[in-house]
């Protein structure tokens, strides 16, 4: 996977960052008078929305990750479940809308 400068990060793309995929929410480039610069970064960790801080250095190496999409086929459950001739789940209505009840408008 391809090495990026810390300084080319951006918001909305995805690194390995310590064995783990994370998206980018928020980067600032701070150049603290006459310290070394630095890219302080938010990122929210993909697999259960963790975020994080954290800081890099603006000569440091970030591993950016490239994602496809694939377009999925999904199934209608209940169709399959009326040709199999299992009853589905009926949904009761409120007593307004059947006619039910005694309200006087």
């Amino acid at each position: 996977m391809p090495f990026i400068n810390a300084v080319q990060l951006r918001v909305g793309m995805i690194v390995n960052f310590e064995n783990e995929l994370c998206r980018v929410t928020f980067v600032e480039h701070q150049t603290p008078g006459n310290l070394p610069a630095r890219i302080a970064t938010k990122m929210k960790r993909l697999k259960d929305g963790l975020n994080r801080e954290n800081r890099f250095g603006s000569a440091e190496k970030v591993d950016k990750v490239s994602l496809e999409q694939h377009m999925m086929e999904q199934r209608d459950l209940r169709a399959d479940r009326t040709a199999q001739g299992i009853p589905g789940r009926r949904r009761r209505l409120p007593p307004t809308q059947h006619g039910g009840g005694s309200r006087v408008p």
